[in-house]
Order: structure tokens, then sequence, then C-alpha cells
């Protein structure tokens, strides 16, 4: 928890509070309006500004809409203007506290989308959790304080002071992007997209949370800037039908990156769904690899089966450290039927009306089962604005 507001503060220009890293700019956008609301075109048009022409390494939003699947515009963009200027937009996954609730720009497969946890690392209750509608993809990627945060107040804020306290994945959101600067500045030559891996697989693992909950663990910044292995950060693997034909299988690779100048030697990988391991990944420092301007890169094959699950280093037999973790996100759903309901009259002709499906629900599939259905029919002998009740079919 950050610590409660201090007398002997005084403003912000003259706090001994460092507010941004050594060597980097700031360059502030107001996207929304006074009471936090606004159109997705002034929201599409500052992220054009900040990646394209104040040239930013990392955007930071605090903001977001309702879940989406990734395809939509405000998504799109930050895919977009992420293969286009190599910028990182550090995005927060939303307050609404429920599994598949993740929105947009958050939602983008481009964007380091951000979760929320308390000082114990815990992670809030109000932080936004996934996964991704329609394919299990693992949103958000990482968390980071955001509970009882101290900040500079706005005039718009109540209360009064300098400074104040606030909850929100808005308030972790700029956590992840201050790291994202510090890791920046060591490595001016770095995209966005390795920038994101190299936080998000050194990442402080949060074992109680699934990756579909909190990503891959709570940011470390002392991790992050220290490591010279780092992997990829997330796999999502998508959503597929059970049971599979036999042989089924899911290709994804995941690929390692040595930046120091010693090769680390013997490595062994292993994929976890909470509680127990699900398969190995084992390759050597020493074997094949693949020249990359900025490191090694050791690309070992990996399978995906079902259900949300990390991969770390093997440390089973007491040897070796943790050097990075990735987590792989996979969804399931049961074989699904066409089912066709005919809504007919008292008298058996057919009627106009809505019918109620009663089943669970998953990333907007239905698996095959049994249902219980609730029609509603219009009647000529009820007025429009009169409850009939259900038609007995």
């Amino acid at each position: 928890m950050s610590p409660p507001p201090s007398p002997e503060l005084g403003p912000p220009r003259t706090a001994r509070r460092r507010v941004s890293p050594p060597g980097a700019r700031l360059h502030i956008g107001k996207a929304l309006d006074n009471s936090g609301s606004g159109q997705d075109s002034w929201v599409l048009a500052a992220m054009e500004w900040a990646a394209r022409d104040q040239k930013a390494k990392v955007v930071s939003m605090s903001l977001g809409g309702g879940p989406t699947d990734g395809t939509d515009p405000l998504s799109t963009a930050v895919n977009n203007l992420s293969a286009e200027t190599g910028a990182l937009f550090t995005i927060a996954a939303g307050n609404s506290f429920r599994n598949f609730t993740v929105g947009a720009p958050g939602a983008a497969d481009a964007a380091l989308t951000v979760g929320a946890v308390d000082s114990a690392d815990a992670l809030a209750g109000f932080s936004s959790r996934g996964p991704r509608v329609g394919d299990f993809a693992v949103k958000p990627e990482i968390t980071a304080p955001g509970v009882d945060v101290l900040a500079a107040r706005s005039q718009l804020a109540p209360g009064e002071g300098f400074y104040t306290t606030m909850s929100g994945t808005s308030m972790a959101t700029p956590h992840v992007a201050g790291v994202v600067a510090l890791l920046a500045v060591e490595h001016p030559d770095w995209t966005g997209a390795q920038l994101k891996d190299a936080l998000v697989s050194t990442a402080k693992p949060t074992p109680d949370h699934i990756p579909f909950d909190g990503g891959n663990g709570r940011v470390d910044a002392v991790a992050a800037t220290r490591a010279t292995v780092y992997a990829t950060g997330v796999v999502s693997v998508g959503l597929h039908e059970v049971p599979a034909a036999p042989g089924t299988t899911v290709d994804r690779e995941v690929t390692y990156t040595n930046t120091g100048a010693r090769d680390p030697g013997p490595q062994v990988g292993r994929c976890h769904r909470p509680g127990r391991p699900v398969h190995a990944v084992r390759f050597r420092g020493g074997g094949p690899r693949r020249r990359h301007p900025h490191g090694r890169r050791l690309v070992p094959p990996g399978r995906g089966r079902p259900g949300p699950r990390l991969l770390r280093p093997d440390r089973g037999r007491g040897q070796g450290v943790v050097r990075a973790t990735t987590s792989v996100g996979l969804g399931t759903v049961s074989e699904k039927a066409v089912v066709e309901m005919k809504v007919k009259d008292r008298s058996g002709n057919p009627a106009t009306g809505a019918v109620r499906l009663f089943a669970q629900r998953a990333g907007g599939t239905v698996p095959a089962r049994t249902y219980a259905t609730w029609p509603w029919a219009h009647r000529p002998d009820c007025a429009w604005n009169h409850a009939c009740g259900p038609s007995p079919h």
C-alpha cells in the first residue's frame, strides 16, 4: 500500500518524489472530458498524437470501454500503431471485477494490459479478469499496485491538498508504464513487443491467481531491468472443441532470448496448470538457435492442452533458477449442435415472440447438452403492453 499523504509534502514541482525515470521525457495528453467520458474518435486521435506525432516509446492509457474480442476499432488501432511505430501501449484492464470483462482498447493483441493487486499481491476485487471474449486469449498480461495509491490530485477531483489516494486499474497502469520506460532507457533499440515480453516474462508470479485472472504476475522492476534472459510473455492457443480427433495438436512458438554475454547453459521449461505439471519442454543453451540483433533466441517446440497454465523452468530436481515465465491460455468447448425452435400460438399457427434458452454459456458458444426453453408468444387477444405470460410450448 502506498504511504498516506504527508503534511510536509509540498506542491508536486517541489516535492521530493521522482515522477519519471531518469532520461525519460513526459508528453501529457488528455483524451477525455472533465467527467472522464469521451468518444472513440477522441481516444483514436490521442493515440495517434502520442505514437506518431510525439514518437512516444510507451503510451500509458488509464481508460477503457466494454469487453470485446480485440477486433473493435480502438483495439485495431492499438495493433496498427504498435506495428507502425514500435510504441508499447500499456492499458488498464478495467474495473468490472468479473471474468470476460477486459475491454477495448486493452483487448488488443499488442497492448500490455494491466490488472490491479494490493500491497500483498492479492488481486484487487474490482480488477477486470480475462480471458478475452471469444478466443480465450490471456488478458490482462500483468498486474501492478492499484489499491489506495498515492498520486497528485487533479483540481477536478474531490478533496483538498496536492495529493490523494485512489484505487483502480487506472492507478496500476502508470506503474507498468514507468517500468517500461526504465527498460526502454536501458535498451533504446528494443521494440514495444520486446519490452512487453521482457516485462511480462520477468513478472513476479502470483500463484494464487490463474493467468486468466492476473496474467503472468505482478510487475517486477528490479527483475525486468536486471534480467539477461527473457521469454515470450504470453501464448494464446485459442478456443477448441473437445473431444478432439486422436493425435490433434496445437503448436505455438515460445522464444527465449539471452541478451547477456554468457551462455545460460542447459535449460528446462515446464508447462503448468494450477497445481500440477502437464507438459515439459526441454532445450539446451548450446543447441540450435537463431541469431538475433539483440541476443540469442532459443526456440523450443510447444504443444497446447486444455486450461490456463504457466511455462517456467523446472526446479523439481533442485537445479537452476527461474529466469522467465510464460502464461499459456487455452479454452475448450463441448461438441456443438444446432437447436431449432418453432413457436406456435394456441391454434397451432406460427407465432412471433421470443425464446429464452436456459444453459450455461462460455465465451459466446453454446455446448451440446440438455436445455430448458421458455417462449413468449404475441397473442392477438392481449394488448401490446399487457403481460400475457408464456405460451404453453
